[in-house]
């Protein structure tokens, strides 16, 4: 029997053994095809199926995948990952990634903090010596000679013989003793970094003392030069070579001919490059930001590029836009207009950007500028500008512009009254002329004339949404001074043609804190939260005055650890933000602490649940859950009613039902009626979100049970509310409540369609604010946006401005 055993376990571990070897076989091919992130999962499942085990020498770590990785980024131009994909090889020792992370910081003009890196590194004894010459070159860089000479005085064994005497030989020469330095240099007979070249320094002092035969033989300049075309084409010695050949008038030697087109003699012909491939990948923004930030001077001079140059502003302009970037759009569109003159489709894109961030003062010189124009295209070319179309786009401006002193406060200024009247007399009883006399009355205090006004342009332009910021100007307004129902009967006259159909009110009782977490993104959260604590009657208003004001509470930590600004810190359509989690932990304590004990079950659920919603996944994101996690854990053993809260709280934080099923339905095995349990608990999930985790247990429940209601009603919630899953289940649950006139499941029914109500009303509004931006604005909209961009043009020009690079510079260049 022992012998049976043995035989057992000597099988299953050449079993195991085949297993992994199989995978390390799988991983190896994913290296080889450098599909280096497949790579990282596959090593990580391999350590985690069979910790501990040795794994054959081919099999490379997870720091040299990391590494690996961020090379293949920074060959990609996707910089960003590169230097995150670095900073884990690091984490996970692998130290040669220092010179790759070190040399990324330099490229972006980030010199401190590559000092920070290897002072860091060379202090822990991290750094690899091969890179002591990276350090000390770092620190030369930085203008630390204090700490460069501290180095090579204090600790000689940490650096190789021939960095030592690199850094003795540029001490001489900073010190302005040549000859002393030349004689250090000499003696360095290694590369002291990766990409160094020895006949750099000696070439390089050389030409300081105007020893030119020395400096000719060292770059492979005369006759007796052994160089012969080993170098590479970008390295610090050609560059040099190019320096030196050009301030001597001398010709290229041959080994450098073939490559002048490619090299990077100075940084604007790098981020050049840069733009250009940027622009072949089709990463507009990137390519037109590396064009804003070189100087003008040191751009080619050219049709091909000047046509490159106006399509990538404008195209990067409008990735800008899209990615909620209005600031670089609007830089992005300024510098065309300064470089390639008026363009009333790039004024028109301005104008809406400096009005969606309120640059008030911009927003009426560009709208000048646009009038200008207008008045000279309506002379030059009369048959395109009949007058009734010239009056009504002249009057848009001037509306636009009295509408900029409305939105800024400043309507008492001359210069609004003046606007208000031209509009008048250029459009008499219009649309337009109507809404800015009444909004002039509003903020009058003449109300009824005002609204009287407003809501006669609506009904002039009833059907159609050109002039769409009246109506959401007067929504405004309504919502501002509070008055629920006049909103309301504003939205049912008028809104239907702005898609903001009001939500329906009457069946949803849920909590204010619950009602927050209806909203798809963060900004609709926390604005939600902080307009229902400012409506708390003062009574209310105490901490712990009941358990819902407890919950709206701390609701609000979220917005408090973001700061005041939130609309500068979240962007409209961000579901999460990334959170200093510290000051965000520090918030959530500090509320804790102030919570009475009766309440702190609710207080923590709300954390919990925030953090799972709103926090984008960063390091020490799960420890901080897990704290808070526990908490509320360790109070739902001893507290019955937390126990609803922290399965909700469980649910939403699981990915896989194995990982609760049996703590689950060992809980509701527990409650009276097992299967209402679980659907009343899928029905608290769905105001937090939309999961399908519990689908499969309901859809067990429902066949086992057909005659509950809320069933169907819960499984209908594991579906997104547009799909025909959703309205099935939702049409069986409510026929089957009023069959048996079940209240309670009527209830539940009517409730669930004010909550699904509520909620596509948010991604409506979401929708509409979006594409809204998106249309930059009503100005010119009906003929004068078209999109002229020629994308066919863009891509027959790249070729030709590439092929720069692989040939010589004009000499402008």
């Amino acid at each position: 029997m022992a012998k049976g055993r043995g035989s057992k376990k000597s099988s299953q571990s050449l079993s195991q053994q085949q297993s992994l070897k199989s995978l390390c076989a799988a991983l190896g091919r994913l290296v080889e095809r450098q599909a280096y992130s497949q790579a990282l999962k596959k090593l990580e499942q391999i350590q985690k199926a069979y910790p501990g085990a040795e794994l054959p020498a081919t099999v490379p770590s997870l720091g040299e995948l990391w590494y690996r990785l961020g090379q293949d980024y920074w060959s990609k131009h996707q910089i960003k990952l590169a230097e995150r994909a670095w900073v884990e090889a690091i984490a996970h020792r692998y130290f040669a990634a220092y010179y790759d992370l070190a040399k990324f910081y330099l490229n972006q003009d980030r010199l401190s903090e590559a000092q920070t890196l290897l002072q860091g590194a060379f202090a822990d004894g991290t750094l690899p010596q091969e890179l002591g010459g990276c350090y000390g070159k770092i620190l030369f860089l930085a203008g630390d000679l204090d700490s460069l000479k501290t180095l090579v005085q204090e600790s000689p064994e940490r650096l190789e013989v021939h960095q030592r005497h690199w850094i003795q030989g540029i001490l001489a020469l900073h010190a302005g003793e040549h000859g002393e330095a030349a004689a250090c240099f000499a003696q360095v007979t290694q590369p002291v970094s990766p990409s160094d070249d020895p006949d750099l320094w000696l070439a390089y002092v050389a030409d300081k003392q105007n020893n030119h035969d020395e400096v000719r033989s060292r770059l492979g300049l005369s006759s007796k030069s052994d160089r012969s075309g080993a170098a590479s084409p970008n390295s610090a010695l050609d560059q040099f070579t190019i320096d030196y050949v050009r301030r001597n008038s001398l010709d290229l030697p041959p080994h450098l001919a073939s490559h002048r087109g490619s090299l990077k003699t100075d940084p604007g012909k790098f981020k050049l490059r840069l733009a250009l491939d940027h622009a072949e990948s089709q990463d507009y923004l990137a390519a037109a930001r590396n064009l804003y930030a070189l100087s003008r001077k040191s751009l080619p001079v050219s049709e091909d590029f000047a046509a490159l140059e106006a399509s990538l502003l404008q195209l990067g302009a409008e990735a800008a836009w899209q990615e909620d970037d209005c600031e670089e759009a609007e830089l992005l569109w300024e510098r065309y207009l300064q470089v390639y003159g008026f363009d009333p489709q790039v004024a028109v894109k301005l104008a809406e950007t400096q009005k969606f961030l309120d640059h008030w003062g911009h927003f009426r010189q560009t709208l000048a500028t646009i009038r200008q124009w207008l008045s000279l295209e309506a002379k030059t070319n009369p048959q395109h500008w009949i007058p009734q179309r010239y009056q009504e786009v002249l009057g848009e401006t001037w509306y636009r512009e009295f509408d900029s002193y409305l939105k800024s406060g400043t309507i008492e200024q001359r210069a609004a009254i003046r606007a208000l009247e031209t509009l008048e007399e250029l459009l008499p009883g219009h649309p337009l002329a109507l809404a800015a006399r009444g909004f002039y009355h509003l903020t009058h205090g003449l109300e009824a004339e005002g609204l009287a006004l407003v809501e006669q342009s609506l009904e002039q332009i009833q059907g159609h949404d050109r002039y769409y910021w009246i109506y959401y100007t007067l929504r405004s307004y309504f919502t501002t001074k509070k008055q629920q129902d006049k909103l309301l009967d504003l939205q049912q006259r008028f809104g239907k043609t702005y898609d903001d159909v009001p939500p329906v009110e009457t069946s949803l009782t849920l909590p204010p804190w619950q009602q927050a977490f209806l909203h798809p993104t963060l900004l609709g959260f926390c604005e939600t939260v902080r307009e229902a604590i400012a409506d708390l009657k003062p009574q209310q208003a105490q901490l712990n005055a009941s358990a819902d004001t407890v919950a709206l509470y701390g609701c609000q930590c979220f917005g408090d650890a973001l700061g005041d600004d939130l609309e500068n810190e979240i962007k409209p359509k961000d579901a999460k933000a990334t959170f200093e989690l510290p000051v965000l932990a520090k918030t959530c304590d500090a509320f804790l602490k102030k919570t009475a004990p009766e309440f702190r079950g609710v207080a923590l659920q709300v954390i919990c649940l925030g953090l799972y919603r709103f926090v984008k996944r960063k390091k020490g994101l799960a420890d901080l859950t897990k704290v808070y996690w526990q908490q509320l854990e360790q109070l739902a053993q001893t507290q019955p009613p937390l126990q609803v809260p922290y399965w909700v709280v469980r649910v939403m934080r699981t990915s896989k039902l194995s990982q609760l099923q049996k703590d689950l339905l060992a809980y509701l095995s527990r409650q009276p009626d097992p299967s209402l349990a679980l659907a009343q608990l899928q029905l608290e999930v769905r105001l937090f979100g939309v999961t399908d985790l519990l689908r499969p247990l309901l859809e067990i429940a429902f066949k086992r049970d057909s005659h509950t209601p809320q069933l169907p009603l819960a499984l209908a919630t594991t579906f997104d509310s547009s799909s025909d899953d959703y309205v099935a289940y939702q049409t069986e649950s409510f026929e089957l409540a009023r069959r048996i006139q079940d209240q309670a499941a009527l209830a539940a029914c009517r409730q669930e369609d004010a909550i699904a109500d509520r909620v596509a009303h948010h991604h409506r509004m979401l929708r509409w604010n979006s594409s809204r931006r998106g249309r930059y604005g009503p100005l010119f909209l009906r003929g004068l946006l078209e999109n002229d961009l020629d994308l066919d043009r863009l891509n027959d020009l790249m070729p030709r401005l590439l092929n720069l690079f692989e040939s010589d510079f004009p000499d402008d260049f």
